[in-house]
């Protein structure tokens, strides 16, 4: 089980107990398309030498498909055959995502046919954590209608900034613009006089 933020990326192992005497193995990997997206290529793992060679196909929604094949033996021991990265949609709901194999099989490094048995996951999915909000609001009175608003950015995963006007300071707020992610200024023009702005994070 692998676990992960909504909105962030998540790198899944898929791993063998034994890589000796494995030439090769081949598998699909069922998920759920509402809460992930894969990122292909896949990569090797621990296992897989040098001479191994990885393919993986994402084209097919809900299934990725992945073959590692090589003429010799992978490395001894327990370890990953693949890596494989999803992608946790941002409006995934926190909990478990079940990761299915199907169609596994293995091969010795002559061809010849080997038992593999395929052992399913999960991704945890974690709710992702809020922005922090805007800090060091600076407002210019360029004109007696306009006013150009400007502040830090102290987060990385915001989806905008709200920017609200209010005609006292404290109270009765209202919405009066909306700007993207990572924009740290605004010019609010066309203002009767003594309004004032301010910038909060959405």
């Amino acid at each position: 089980s692998q676990t992960g933020q909504a909105g962030t990326q998540v790198t899944v192992p898929i791993n063998l107990d034994e890589g000796s005497g494995v030439g090769g193995v081949q598998f699909e990997v069922n998920y759920d398309q509402s809460k992930l997206t894969p990122v292909c290529p896949a990569v090797k793992g621990t296992l897989p030498t040098g001479n191994h060679l990885i393919t993986s196909n994402c084209t097919v929604p809900g299934v990725v498909t992945v073959a590692v094949a090589g003429a010799e033996t992978m490395n001894s021991g327990a370890g990953s055959v693949a890596l494989l990265t999803f992608e946790i949609d941002a409006g995934a709901a926190a909990g478990a995502t079940a990761l299915t194999l199907s169609g596994v099989s293995g091969s010795d490094p002559a061809g010849g046919s080997l038992d593999v048995t395929g052992v399913n996951g999960q991704v945890t999915i974690e709710a992702a954590s809020p922005p922090n909000g805007p800090s060091g609001l600076n407002a210019t009175a360029v004109s007696s209608s306009q006013i150009d608003l400007s502040w830090t950015d102290n987060s990385d995963n915001e989806t905008g900034f709200k920017i609200e006007r209010s005609p006292n300071g404290t109270s009765n707020w209202s919405q009066i613009a909306m700007v993207g992610a990572n924009v740290t200024a605004y010019s609010n023009s066309g203002l009767p006089e003594n309004k004032i702005g301010r910038a909060s994070w959405g």
